[in-house]
């Protein structure tokens, strides 16, 4: 065992013996010689010359080394760190390529004249990294190497494999981005196995015969998606491309894809349009660096030309809101520029705090807010769905704020549901932050259902509500009272006829002492009749189709006097039974055509 040994000017001759170096022990010589023994380093070893390897070194330690490193032998990393602070270049060489954990590199530089590969950290603070020879970035399903801010002396010349693990099982269309100064799109996808699915451009897939398009250029002053029609389609810096993730229609196998090339380092401009449209400034940015950035210290340099979230594709097909995060390596995003200008990715953006593809690390959901809620609009077609989320707080205004709000975006997905709630100032808002001040506040909901199926408005959160108790969902055209989510988590509809819009209010009111959601009556319409008759309630119904209906009984304290009445009806006559005791009951039946309800008087 060496402990506080030094030897400069010397060398560590090692031809047999194990030599382990301890926890808290340095050990300092000019150089290492290892021809066949194995040492162990969980202290830290200072070389000012050269270290070869022949045998074995493995350990959790530091090693300083001032001149060239050559591997001939077998180098277990742990989670070690190798510095390189040498006065001139230093050589990565050797017949055996070395897997680091972590480097630095802090003085002239490193040569790779044999390939590396790191699965933690390179830190590049002086010099440049230059040679013929490769360093790749190891990414897993544990971890993704990330190069740290990058020195304003320090440079790049060699050329990086950036590996980014990607699990497909849930990801059909994602936004993906490069973080090397030039890629293609077959540069990405060549040699990649399994690759990812190029249709229609006569990608290393060849040509799908169905002509479906799997890659995507968003283009704002147009506001369209345009297909991608060339494999050679070449990457920018800070831009973020649509792209089918998975390695056929079906096939979800997770997997690594590899950008290969100069990775991006030091500042990058971005410019931004501002057309009038519908989705004016929306704008599809892309991570530029192998490393996840921070969105905080990004947004605080672009405020003056950002709403202050920022958006991800679900795998559900959403373009969903975050506050803040870190956004991983290889990440496609979207911004709503408030302006024309340009944009600035930066070194100091990176963050040590590594994410997994397509979420963001960190407490930026907006729906986890106090006092929020969240609508989501599903289907039982498909697996694509759309939320809305709707916060209180009496600092927040009912016009659009690009510092609170966030406006929705459309999916490039057509069958993903539409679902807004819309401004005082008419933005639609895929989050909205409004004023509590108000005993009741009516805030319009548009939805869309692109495709005939059973369809669902579910909400979360009810538990984060202070500010309101009673929340309804209304009928703008009718009138009609759909359903009271204080009761009722969801409400379920039905399209059997293709494509339709909804026009419909979610009205928050503060219930007090003696009144009740569930006391709100509408008129019977023609669907759906409700009358008494002696001790029961009967109900006509007179439906184009069969449908599914909820009966609920209420009596005037909004508190349910008997079980729901679940019933498959078209044209059909129910009666409900009454309690026995003398009042005023509230009858409602929900169905897709609304909720109908009526006050019915009981006297014994």
């Amino acid at each position: 065992m060496l402990c506080n040994l030094s030897a400069y000017g010397q060398t560590i001759s090692n031809t047999g013996a194990t030599i382990s170096i301890i926890n808290n022990t340095a050990v300092s010589s000019a150089s290492i010689n290892n021809s066949s023994g194995t040492i162990s380093n969980n202290g830290t070893l200072n070389l000012s010359a050269n270290y070869s390897n022949s045998g074995s070194v493995n350990g959790n330690g530091l090693y300083n080394v001032g001149g060239n490193w050559t591997n001939l032998g077998t180098f277990i990393p742990g989670v070690s760190s190798v510095n390189f602070n040498g006065s001139s270049a230093q050589t990565i060489a050797g017949s055996n390529p070395t897997p680091f954990y972590n480097i630095i590199v802090n003085g002239a530089g490193i040569v790779l004249s044999q390939n590396g590969s790191f699965s933690n950290v390179f830190t590049l603070t002086n010099g440049n990294i230059s040679g013929i020879d490769t360093m790749t970035l190891i990414s897993n399903s544990g971890n993704t190497g990330r190069i740290a801010p990058v020195g304003a002396s320090a440079s790049i010349t060699a050329t990086f494999k950036m590996q980014r693990y990607v699990n497909r099982s849930t990801i059909g269309y994602c936004f993906w981005s490069s973080p090397a100064q030039v890629e293609n799109l077959d540069d990405l996808n060549h040699s990649r196995s399994p690759n990812f699915f190029i249709t229609d451009i006569g990608g290393i897939d060849g040509n799908n015969t169905s002509k479906n398009v799997s890659v995507y250029n968003y283009l704002e002053p147009t506001e369209v998606y345009s297909p991608i029609t060339t494999k050679s389609f070449l990457f920018t810096n800070g831009r973020g491309i649509m792209i089918y993730m998975r390695n056929s229609i079906t096939t979800m196998a997770p997997s690594v894809f590899r950008s290969n090339g100069v990775p991006t380092f030091g500042n990058v401009n971005v410019g931004v349009t501002y057309t009038a449209g519908t989705y004016a400034g929306h704008t599809e940015l892309g991570n530029p660096y192998a490393s996840p950035i921070d969105w905080g210290t990004f947004y605080t340099d672009n405020s003056s030309l950002l709403q202050s979230t920022f958006y991800i594709m679900e795998a559900n097909g959403t373009q969903y809101p975050f506050t803040s995060g870190s956004i991983p390596m290889n990440q496609g995003f979207a911004v709503n520029a408030t302006a024309a200008g340009t944009l600035t990715f930066k070194e100091s953006h990176k963050t040590n705090v590594d994410a997994a593809y397509l979420k963001p690390s960190g407490s930026g959901d907006p729906a986890d807010e106090p006092n929020t809620v969240k609508f989501t609009l599903s289907n039982d077609a498909n697996e694509y769905a759309c939320p809305t989320i709707i916060s209180f707080d009496g600092s927040y205004s009912k016009n659009y704020n690009p510092k609170e709000d966030a406006e929705y975006f459309t999916s490039p997905i057509v069958e993903v549901p539409v679902m807004y709630t819309v401004s005082d100032d008419n933005k639609n808002l895929i989050l909205n932050k409004l004023p509590d001040v108000d005993k009741s506040l009516d805030i319009p909901l548009k939805t869309f259902q692109p495709i005939p199926a059973n369809y669902d408005i579910s909400m979360t959160g009810l538990d984060n509500l202070t500010s309101y108790n009673c929340v309804l969902l209304i009928d703008n055209s009718t009138g009609n009272i759909l359903n009271n989510f204080i009761e009722n988590s969801s409400y379920k509809f039905n399209t059997a006829y293709g494509p339709q819009e909804k026009n419909l209010t979610l009205r928050f009111s503060k219930i007090g002492i003696g009144e009740s959601c569930a006391t709100v009556s509408t008129a019977a319409n023609d669907n759906v009749q409700i009358y008494p008759l002696q001790q029961n309630a009967i109900i006509n119904f007179n439906l184009a189709q069969s449908e599914d209906v909820v009966i609920s009984v209420y009596n005037v304290l909004g508190q349910k006097v008997s079980a729901d009445i679940n019933r498959t009806v078209q044209n059909d006559k129910v009666s409900v039974r009454l309690p026995m005791v003398s009042g005023l009951y509230i009858v409602r039946v929900q169905s897709a055509y609304g909720t109908t309800t009526q006050k019915i008087s009981i006297n014994e």
